[in-house]
């Protein structure tokens, strides 16, 4: 081929592919040179992807092709704008590579471009034809590639079948030229066929001139000096071993190292440790310690930021840790005999970062120093580290030798400032004799020196759950003090204080069944205290994963009182523990209990007889309840509930339809639900409404009993604010009116041509139909307001566009394939091109679909609400062309 040529089969009879100015004919894939040329949609998808050979040149264009691929940026894959645009073409290659072999492809193209690598059928995702993609994951991806080709490497025993996917950036389509070739994987190029390193044995010459940029970007724990080629070395660990790599780079080259513990690690960029010194021709050293008792295959990658490479050498060592270093071999405790002169100062940095559940110390950057110390059961261990002037240690208590290997810590500890005592102390109350192994550490990369120390003594009254002090509903309990106790319960969890880093002190309380629970705690000036209330057994106190309470309150501020209140609608007496914690330090303070019966409507349970005849419920108030129900914007459950609220209970025939309206008394918000399970753990309104106007402003919501015996459902009156609040409740029973035209998929409003729709409408509809914020192809939003439902067949070939122009409200604009049963209340899933969300109140939305296929297609077009408070009057044009 010469020139700009897109194909040349040495002749020019036109029809048979390539036309006689040597151009790909529309339905025709051309390949090599001379060019073959095939019929056929191939390419349209995976499963009819073109298969080229290594050293291939094909020669296409994507003019003619179907967009079945849109997708956002991520799992590898470039090429947003796919998504938002939705018309551009793409094509499908297959080639097979080798096990431990390379793929290179070089993309050329007209027009602005996007090029990704799909590793297997089981990664192209599923696709709708001119719709979306999901579930796509590539293996390399580039936008616009003509600046640079993509590679990938399979270190693997098997073969791989990777897909080429060619596609244009926003709407862009054109003429293209795809090269590959297939080429033996360089030894050490991956960690699949990592170079092996023996101890002690340096590998001179080292290069990554020649190698492929493989393990790219910072990852989990990784080195961000990793933006070009790479070399990856293995070598095994034996249990107790101390691994250390030395990089010594050329003048000049800078490199960095990471170690990952599995090739699979390396692959998704999830490392054990890794460094790099930051200069150019200056030696890197990583170390890592094999905390386990079996040996470990560790994987070094050599990288750098350098576009040309460089050459470097490389060297491992292995060593047995000195006493003290890690924990299987740490220096032994005795309660009451201090250890002086103790030092971090030559010593390994092996546990760093806060750990799991950031019960440990995050300040852990420098070396550690491990202590153990054997405790018995229901005994209290404090330890303390008494430093000397110049350096602040941190503290880090692990249950056993697992643990303290992988950083799952029961206390922490670092408050005390540099050169003050730092003090941890923690209770025995696993049921049996254990060893606790200690952690000293610092963020100083130096180390330090310190003394040691550890007492054993009795858990005291109070310190536990297990042995709280009992608290009298009606008898304050004064002068009480956390002052001596230990940081027992620290964990946040679902309704804990998140203020819960000091000692804290337990008390317990009996509440009866339907009784409301109202804790005070009034510290002295200068402590900050919190309240948390925990339900029985004494051992729900101490979970330090999962951990749920039952209700928590922190002023905020020192000195002012803390109250929370709980309601016992279990059924059954409960004993309720009530935790007095604190951001950090001790302090005292009183705490006092009142127990009382649980006002009507307090909860959904003491809602009372169901409300069955049209009524009207005059000075009804707020005031006095809590906020039992924070529903804001889950399962189609309106914002603005984070105030009180008081429930109600209703009946409604079969057949008939709930209106229920409430007036605020004075300018203030409510707002309106009505569900059928207060309690259920994935909340659903099936009405909800907050009028979003000014203070003062009636809530209406409506509701159909649509099965075939009566329905009990609760209506919450809720607001955000938590100020008095007097309102009226009018509810009516109506039969309601024959649902107009349009109002669901099943009865759309068919359109039969081009033309405009004026004067239509929202009001009156109901929330049938519904997008998630996760669906790229629909609108990016939720859409959970009134819907409209039109359906169209558009011919084979044609193009659908369809503008919603709303007055004065913010519409949403999707389209769905059929059948009826594709629209899902929420979650559904759209063909359209563009967002069909994408402006304020009054903006017109718009959307198109191309139809590539053979047969009409018929689709449902929704105009929706992208919130519940959303509709009201718009026209739809609808264009076939």
């Amino acid at each position: 081929m010469a020139g700009t040529e897109g194909c040349d089969d040495n002749n020019t009879t036109a029809g048979d592919g390539c036309s006689a100015t040597c151009t790909v004919e529309a339905g025709y894939t051309c390949t090599g040179s001379p060019s073959v040329c095939t019929a056929g949609a191939s390419g349209e998808d995976c499963s009819s992807a073109i298969t080229i050979a290594s050293g291939a040149t094909v020669m296409n264009s994507t003019l003619d092709a179907g967009n079945d691929f849109r997708f956002i940026d991520g799992a590898g894959c470039q090429g947003t704008s796919s998504v938002t645009s939705g018309t551009a073409g793409d094509l499908v290659y297959r080639i097979q590579v080798p096990a431990n072999s390379r793929l290179n492809a070089d993309l050329t193209t007209t027009f602005d471009s996007t090029f990704n690598l799909i590793g297997g059928a089981s990664n192209c995702g599923m696709n709708v034809p001119d719709a979306g993609t999901q579930g796509l994951a590539c293996v390399a991806g580039r936008d616009d590639p003509d600046d640079s080709g993509l590679t990938w490497g399979n270190a693997g025993s098997s073969a791989v079948d990777v897909f080429l996917l060619i596609d244009g950036w926003a709407a862009n389509s054109g003429d293209f030229t795809l090269t590959t070739n297939v080429v033996p994987l360089q030894a050490g190029d991956m960690c699949g066929n990592a170079t092996p390193l023996t101890a002690g044995t340096t590998l001179m010459g080292e290069s990554t001139v020649t190698s492929t940029n493989d393990y790219s970007g910072s990852g989990t724990g990784c080195s961000s000096t990793s933006l070009e080629a790479d070399n990856a070395y293995s070598i095994s660990v034996p249990g107790g071993q101390r691994l250390s790599v030395t990089v010594t780079p050329a003048t000049g080259f800078n490199t960095s190292i990471s170690f990952a513990t599995s090739v699979a690690n390396c692959g998704t960029r999830t490392c054990a440790t890794s460094g790099s010194s930051g200069g150019a021709g200056v030696a890197d050293t990583l170390t890592w310690t094999n905390m386990g008792s079996a040996a470990q295959t560790i994987y070094v990658i050599v990288d750098s930021d350098n576009a040309a490479g460089g050459t470097y050498s490389i060297v491992a060592d292995l060593q047995t840790p000195s006493a003290g270093d890690i924990c299987s071999s740490a220096t032994a405790l005795t309660a009451g005999t201090p250890l002086t002169m103790q030092t971090t100062q030559g010593y390994s940095n092996d546990y760093s970062g806060s750990g799991t559940g950031a019960l440990c110390s995050a300040s852990a950057g420098g070396p550690d120093r491990i202590f153990s110390l054997a405790v018995p059961n229901g005994q209290r261990a404090t330890f303390a580290v008494s430093p000397d002037a110049g350096f602040d240690p941190s503290l880090s208590l692990a249950a056993d030798l697992t643990t303290c290997g992988n950083r799952t810590c029961l206390a922490g500890s670092n408050a005390a400032g540099t050169g003050a005592v730092e003090t941890l102390a923690f209770n025995n109350t696993s049921g049996s004799a254990q060893t606790w192994y200690l952690v000293v550490d610092s963020t100083s990369t130096a180390g330090g020196n310190f003394d040691v120390s550890a007492t054993l003594d009795s858990t005291p009254s109070g310190d536990l759950c297990d042995s709280a002090t009992a608290l009298t509903a009606g008898t304050p309990l004064t002068m009480q003090t956390t002052v001596g106790f230990t940081n027992d319960y620290f964990a946040s969890g679902t309704n804990c204080s998140s203020a819960s880093g000091g000692p804290d002190r337990a008390y317990s309380v009996s509440v009866p069944n339907g009784n409301e629970l109202t804790v005070v705690v009034s510290p002295d000036a200068g402590y900050n205290s919190s309240i948390t209330l925990i339900g029985s057994p004494a051992s729900n106190c101490g979970v330090t994963t999962g951990r749920t309470c039952l209700a928590n309150n922190n002023s905020g501020s020192a000195g002012a009182a803390d109250t929370v209140r709980w309601l016992n609608i279990s059924g059954s007496s409960q004993t309720v523990y009530a935790v007095v914690d604190s951001t950090s330090g001790a302090g005292n303070f009183d705490i006092s209990a009142t127990v009382a019966a649980g006002q009507p409507g307090e909860v959904c349970e003491l809602a009372g007889a169901p409300i069955t005849a049209n009524t009207t419920l005059s000075s009804e108030t707020l005031a006095g309840y809590a906020g039992n129900y924070i529903w804001g914007g889950a399962g189609g459950c309106v914002s603005g509930t984070g105030g009180p609220d008081r429930s109600y209970a209703v009946t409604i025939p079969v057949g008939q339809r709930i209106r229920a309206t409430v007036m605020p008394a004075s300018s203030w918000n409510p707002t309106l639900h009505l569900t059928a399970d207060c309690n259920a753990a994935s909340i659903t309104c099936v009405a909800s409404s907050n009028s979003g106007a000014t203070n003062g402003a009636t809530d209406v919501i409506t509701y159909t009993n649509p099965g075939t015996t009566p329905l009990t459902l609760f209506l919450l009156v809720d607001t955000a604010t938590t100020a008095p609040t007097t309102y009226s409740l009018d509810i009516v029973f109506e039969t309601p009116p024959p649902p107009p035209g349009g109002e669901t998929c099943q009865m759309p409003t068919v359109i039969n041509m081009s033309g405009t729709l004026t004067g239509e409408t929202t009001v009156g509809y109901n929330n049938d139909v519904g997008t998630d914020s996760a669906a790229a192809e629909c609108t990016g939003y939720p859409n959970s307001g009134p819907d409209k439902v039109y359906q169209v067949t558009v011919p084979a070939g044609q193009t659908l566009t369809a503008t919603a122009t709303p007055t004065a409200w913010d519409n949403a604009l999707y389209l769905v394939a059929s059948p009826a049963s594709n629209c899902l209340a929420s979650g559904t899933q759209c063909v359209n091109s563009g967002s069909g969300d994408s402006g304020g109140t009054g903006t017109a939305e718009s959307v198109t679909y191309l139809n590539s296929t053979a047969s009409p297609v018929t689709l449902f077009i929704v105009v929706d609400g992208w919130t519940t408070s959303a509709s009201g009057v718009f026209d739809l044009t609808i264009s076939l062309m």
